[in-house]
């Protein structure tokens, strides 16, 4: 599968006469953020990276999300994530270790884009694209995300987390705010979250963070009042009468009939003390929270968030939308 990958994808590559990028030994993460770096390059780089949808008469021109999708299904279980890095001035795409190297996999993404996109527009497009080693995958850090979170809420802590860009690392993992008003967290507490998140490895790295806002995955999230401090965790009420979960019943949701002003909406808990957390995913990245409102940012015309609300009985329910931001 390796070899007819590499060889249905060599042409492209070979028409496009790009050498594919590896990074430095010696350069920063591509996943770093990069305080006042330059971003002008993102003006040229985003319409390259979506399409416009079919024109309907009267309506607002849809934009179609085409570059991610194809690098998912190029890299399959190797995909990470894909991200706009400053350090790169380009498009970066993280590559999880399996059968296809850094050259293979840059080779397939193009090939996979070579179907949507005309000659021109991929060259374009080739010359911001990065494909970078990661130690994971999108799917194992996506699983370890659920169950650190779900670990850390059953002990009694009020967290955020995401798979997100290197806040906390040098490369792409699962990464965690545990949020305390006493600062630093005291040994013990600190014991407790390190034998709680043990089971992950390499795969989780967390802070503690005073109740203040913090970006996180799909946006800003704002922590609870008061800490956690290890309190015991409340006992799970009944569970309701119905087995189906309404989202609405347990999230303020942002209203999707209009276009929305402004670049901002926000995902609100109700207060519930049946709902456990509420998962939040959007622009590529996700976010979880237990109390507090998820801030989403509409960076493009038309914005799919799917939302997740868990309850405290283990039962869960999924409601997507499409929000289209007024021109």
């Amino acid at each position: 599968m390796k070899v007819a990958v590499a060889a249905c994808a060599a042409s492209v590559t070979a028409a496009l006469a790009i050498v594919p990028s590896i990074a430095r030994a010696d350069a920063p993460p591509s996943c770093a953020i990069v305080p006042g770096g330059d971003a002008a390059y993102q003006s040229a780089l985003l319409p390259l990276l979506s399409s416009p949808g079919p024109v309907t008469p009267g309506l607002a021109t849809p934009i179609h999300q085409t570059a991610e999708p194809a690098a998912r299904s190029a890299l399959g279980d190797q995909f990470t994530l894909a991200w706009l890095s400053t350090a790169d001035q380009g498009w970066d795409v993280g590559l999880a270790p399996g059968p296809l190297d850094l050259e293979q996999a840059r080779a397939a993404i193009l090939a996979q884009l070579a179907a949507s996109y005309s000659p021109d527009r991929l060259a374009a497009l080739a010359g911001y694209l990065h494909v970078v080693a990661e130690p994971y995958s999108a799917s194992q850090l996506s699983a370890t995300l659920d169950a650190a979170v779900a670990a850390l809420s059953a002990a009694g802590w009020s967290v955020s987390g995401s798979v997100g860009l290197c806040t906390l690392s040098d490369a792409i993992r699962v990464e965690i705010m545990v949020f305390s008003s006493t600062l630093p967290l005291p040994a013990a507490q600190a014991a407790q979250v390190d034998a709680l998140l043990a089971p992950f490895g390499d795969q989780v790295r967390w802070v503690a963070s005073s109740p203040a806002v913090a970006m996180v995955g799909a946006g800003s999230i704002q922590p609870p009042s008061s800490p956690p401090g290890g309190a015991q965790p409340q006992p799970k009420p009944q569970p309701p009468a119905t087995p189906r979960v309404r989202v609405a019943t347990y999230v303020s949701l942002p209203p999707a009939r209009r276009c929305v002003r402004g670049g901002v909406v926000h995902v609100r808990p109700r207060a519930s003390r049946a709902l456990r957390s509420i998962a939040v995913k959007a622009n590529g990245r996700s976010a979880r929270s237990s109390t507090a409102p998820v801030a989403v940012r509409l960076r493009h015309h038309r914005t799919k968030l799917t939302i997740t609300a868990t309850l405290a009985d283990g039962r869960s329910g999924t409601r997507t939308l499409t929000l289209t931001r007024c021109r």
